[in-house]
């Protein structure tokens, strides 16, 4: 663990970072409303908060998360990306992403907080059509991340010799757990982390001028920068209200 991490983790350089497989320190309902009240404490009720929920039990998930007091309900769908479980759940179980919004939207009705608390959706939200569709049928917004990676040049063939060594291959996207990413994007590793394009970006604001080093750069695919709405802020953010449990 580097330093970086060490400071965001508030851990010692060098201890491991577990991550559970559910949190510990709440078991219920009763417990994520605790937990939340912690949250607002910490944070002076300055920030949104957001629980995420995998599309099994939908509208009954949705319903406790918007009891226990949040904000946001992020709804993951079967079709969300993990490299850090069986590969009977990542295949075999959940509803897809898709079939999961009406249950939630359903849930948000029957308690009259349909687009108070806002609804996101993830997990396989790859093309424009995807997002469409998730707004069409009443998500506020949709999360991205596999396909961001890939928008980032993750898993290029330019790097197929390196992800062999690691035992995985370009296109596999089974690499991310493993801290030696070739693309420099899911590592902590300073040397691979200085090949990541959102960083050279990041350095070199003229690589995005018309008229800039832009054009020598469109054979590699980078005219366009997925990250760039995370800087300029999520349009819907300033809209979230912060709003206490319902009981």
């Amino acid at each position: 663990m580097t330093d970086r991490v060490a400071g965001m983790r508030t851990l010692p350089v060098g201890v491991d970072q577990r991550s559970a497989c559910r949190h510990p320190d709440w078991t219920g309902p009763d417990d994520l409303t605790i937990k939340i009240g912690e949250l607002r404490e910490i944070t002076d009720w300055e920030k949104p908060i957001y629980v995420k929920v995998g599309a099994t039990r939908t509208y009954y998930d949705v319903k406790l998360a918007v009891h226990a007091g949040a904000d946001v309900v992020v709804v993951d769908g079967m079709q969300g990306g993990t490299a850090a479980t069986q590969d009977v759940f990542i295949e075999h179980v959940g509803i897809p992403t898709l079939a999961a919004i009406p249950q939630a939207v359903q849930a948000l009705r029957e308690l009259g907080v349909h687009r108070e608390v806002q609804l996101i959706v993830s997990g396989g939200i790859r093309t424009g059509a995807d997002v469409a569709k998730a707004i069409a049928l009443g998500a506020d917004a949709v999360a991205i991340g596999t396909a961001a990676l890939i928008a980032l040049s993750d898993n290029h063939p330019r790097h197929d010799a390196e992800y062999r060594q690691l035992g995985s291959a370009a296109g596999y996207f089974d690499d991310f757990q493993d801290g030696r990413d070739p693309a420099g994007i899911s590592t902590q590793d300073e040397e691979l982390a200085a090949r990541c394009l959102y960083r050279r970006v990041r350095r070199e604001p003229s690589m995005w001028s018309p008229r800039g080093p832009v054009r020598r750069a469109r054979g590699g695919r980078m005219t366009r920068c997925p990250t760039l709405c995370v800087n300029s802020g999520c349009a819907a953010s300033p809209s979230i209200r912060r709003r206490p449990p319902m009981y």
